[in-house]
């Protein structure tokens, strides 16, 4: 059964997004301006999750006729994602 999108009664635009895996869960810091959520996924459900998304992502490139930049830097890097809010994005 599909997941009623429509029937969230609020949603949050999230500029920010922090993963690691520690103990074996995956911990996954959302942030949205000033407000910060975590949240911990067992790393089997993160794997489908990951492959949930990776799907979506290739049928949006495929569709579309474009392509997202896979490469994962090296250590940690400040988000390309993040919104200024004054400067209407970066």
């Amino acid at each position: 059964m599909e997941f009623d999108f429509n029937a969230v009664p609020e949603k949050v635009f999230v500029d920010t997004v922090h993963l690691r895996v520690i103990n074996g869960l995956l911990h996954v810091v959302l942030r949205s301006g000033d407000a910060m959520d975590c949240y911990l996924l067992p790393l089997p459900l993160a794997k489908l999750m990951g492959k949930g998304i990776m799907a979506q992502v290739e049928e949006i490139e495929k569709k579309h006729n474009i392509s997202f930049d896979e490469q994962i830097p090296e250590g940690a890097q400040i988000s390309p994602w993040t919104i200024d809010s004054e400067e209407g994005g970066k």
